[in-house]
């Protein structure tokens, strides 16, 4: 995982977090997975420091950082099967209203108002919101319980929160849900006529080549991710880290809450109200926030200091035609409408550091002994 602007970065993670009380994070459907449909402002946006000077070598002792034993645990390596191809093909159709009870794998569009001890609570109230049941997005049976019910009918759900759940204040208790449901939806049969007329595309193999390609891309990520991060892992535990330079520490903390104030800014929300939304409350001001990047920056400052070292013992560079054929990627990834947009907002020094990342991983996947297992 490279660590200046995608481990830095917490605008994307912030998009995706939960915003109530009942689910766990998941991903937004659209009509085509294969290209964006969401254009980011960037005018506006604050831009991040620049990389800081120093030497990494005055502060790491590498050791005989390349021949170490790396372990990847099998079960984080994934492969893209036929059935995650087809599961993602179906979930890109339209559902169909139809005139039933629901069951399992249907879409209920449903209101609904949460009590605890007869008193509504902050995130536990929605309308016009689309649950899938079955998919265990919400909590206990409350999916369960909404089987069988059709447009129209009121239902009182009751559900307990999870002993472990992530707002201590919840965990354990009662709650009872009043759900309105408005209507019940299917999945449309996999077929050319139905491709055609809700994607992009004109026929089921046409769709099925564009998803397999883009599912491909994410698995490959993911396990380029799971191995870059075992490789830090053992890095840390492998290399000497003697000090960390402050200038390192306050550029890591300042990327980040850069990085809030701008999320905050493209949502048109408050940024004290935005930090206590996506942190379910866990920190209420961007002020508390920072003090938490502040006491938990160390391992990941470390991960940077060692990288830098590496692209030092070999003498690393990027050049103008590497720089050039790379960084096409990036203004996509981060939403910029050209390399101007994203030398303002993200400095060439961070573009130009994560490429520097990906090279010292690539060095280390070459002379490490990496097994899966």
């Amino acid at each position: 995982m490279i660590m200046r602007l995608k481990k830095m970065m917490i605008t994307a993670c912030c998009a995706v977090m939960c915003t109530t009380m009942l689910f766990g994070c998941g991903t937004t459907k659209s009509k085509s997975d294969t290209e964006s449909t969401s254009e980011t402002k960037t005018a506006d946006l604050k831009s991040l420091p620049d990389y800081p000077d120093y030497k990494a070598s005055d502060y790491v002792d590498l050791g005989d950082y390349k021949n170490i034993d790396v372990k990847v645990g099998a079960s984080s390596i994934i492969t893209l099967t036929d059935d995650m191809v087809t599961k993602q093909m179906k979930s890109l159709l339209k559902d169909e209203t139809v005139d039933r009870a629901a069951k399992s794998g249907d879409i209920v569009n449903i209101d609904y108002v949460g009590k605890m001890d007869g008193k509504e609570f902050e995130g536990g109230s929605a309308t016009d919101y689309d649950l899938r049941l079955g998919s265990k997005s919400f909590i206990d049976d409350f999916e369960d319980q909404l089987v069988g019910c059709k447009a129209g009918d009121k239902k009182e759900v009751s559900v307990t929160f999870p002993k472990d759940y992530n707002i201590a204040d919840m965990r354990g208790k009662d709650a009872v849900f009043t759900v309105i449901v408005n209507s019940v939806k299917q999945e449309k049969e996999l077929n050319d006529r139905n491709v055609k007329a809700d994607t992009d595309y004109d026929t089921v193999d046409d769709l099925k080549s564009a998803v397999k390609e883009k599912l491909q891309e994410k698995v490959d990520a993911n396990n380029t991710n799971v191995i870059d991060s075992a490789i830090e892992n053992k890095l840390l535990e492998t290399v000497t880290v003697k000090s960390i330079p402050d200038s390192l520490k306050d550029w890591y903390v300042s990327c980040n809450v850069v990085a809030y104030e701008n999320a905050a800014l493209q949502s048109n929300q408050d940024v004290n109200e935005f930090v206590a939304k996506q942190t379910q409350g866990m920190y209420t001001t961007l002020d508390d926030l920072k003090k938490s990047f502040e006491e938990n920056c160390e391992k990941k400052v470390k991960v940077e200091l060692i990288l830098q070292a590496i692209v030092e013992d070999n003498h690393m560079t990027i050049s103008s035609d590497e720089y050039k054929k790379d960084v096409a990627a990036y203004i996509a990834n981060y939403g910029c409408k050209n390399q101007d947009e994203l030398h303002k907002i993200y400095r060439k020094s961070n573009v130009e550091g994560t490429m520097l990342d990906k090279k010292a991983l690539a060095k280390m996947k070459e002379t490490a002994n990496i097994v899966t297992k």
